[in-house]
């Protein structure tokens, strides 16, 4: 086989699995197909003189609402039509969350993000009113913020996977499980600090 016959046969395959999708009815809300390797098929690392066996593979990204048995349903569709679920790029940066067949994500990141951050702010607010109460002082206005920063389930992933490149996805923040995306947020804040007694 040449490489002109591998990517037909990749591309014929990847229009089947698209299209068993699409007609599928399901509620699929993106579809997203990349090339992500182009090259020879090895079985191990050393050399052989045998001729090269050309390998063109590609992945198909679906977004779909949180639904397990759906997306169950879709990937063994695909499997059935040959596609496969060993992703060697992800392989490549260990594994884990991008490995898998199915992940999850938030629809609005921003919206989570926001109450992340409203969280860390009325903590340390907080934490400002109880130090300063120690010293015989209160909490007055915000004199700076800065370092505000967000992470979450999957991010540092992510993060090493696009090499500053934008993201595949929708969302940094991606997890194998429905149940356990989180979103934390930090921010450094410097109070100012008044007697306590002056007016307020």
């Amino acid at each position: 086989m040449l490489l002109e016959d591998a990517i037909a046969e990749s591309t014929s395959k990847t229009d089947k699995i698209v299209g068993a999708i699409t007609a599928g009815g399901r509620d699929v809300k993106r579809i997203l197909v990349t090339d992500i390797q182009l090259g020879e098929r090895r079985t191990g690392l050393s050399l052989t003189k045998d001729s090269p066996k050309p390998e063109v593979l590609k992945n198909i990204l679906l977004t779909i609402p949180p639904l397990p048995g759906t997306a169950v349903k879709i990937v063994d569709m695909a499997i059935r039509l040959g596609a496969l679920l060993h992703n060697p790029a992800a392989s490549a940066l260990g594994g884990g969350t991008l490995n898998s067949a199915i992940t999850y994500g938030l629809v609005d990141p921003g919206a989570v993000e926001d109450e992340a951050l409203t969280e860390a702010i009325a903590n340390a607010k907080a934490m400002a009113a109880r130090a300063a109460k120690l010293v015989g002082k209160r909490v007055g206005r915000i004199l700076e913020m800065s370092k505000i920063e967000t992470s979450g389930t999957g991010t540092s992933t992510i993060a090493i996977a696009r090499n500053g490149k934008p993201s595949k996805f929708a969302t940094d923040y991606l997890s194998i499980s429905p149940e356990n995306v989180e979103v934390t947020a930090s921010v450094t804040m410097i109070f100012e600090l008044l007697d306590s007694a002056e007016s307020r």
